[in-house]
């Protein structure tokens, strides 16, 4: 049995330095420089 656990994001959506939307499939190429975070939703 798979379970999963969920976690609230300490992370501010405001500062998000790209917000896109990927369609599932597509490819999807960004450059994350150091000290950002990567985060897939």
């Amino acid at each position: 049995m798979n379970t999963s656990t969920l976690f609230v994001s300490q992370l501010d959506p405001s500062q998000a330095v790209i917000d896109e939307i990927c369609p599932a499939g597509e490819p999807w190429a960004h450059l994350i420089k150091r000290g950002q975070t990567f985060r897939i939703v």
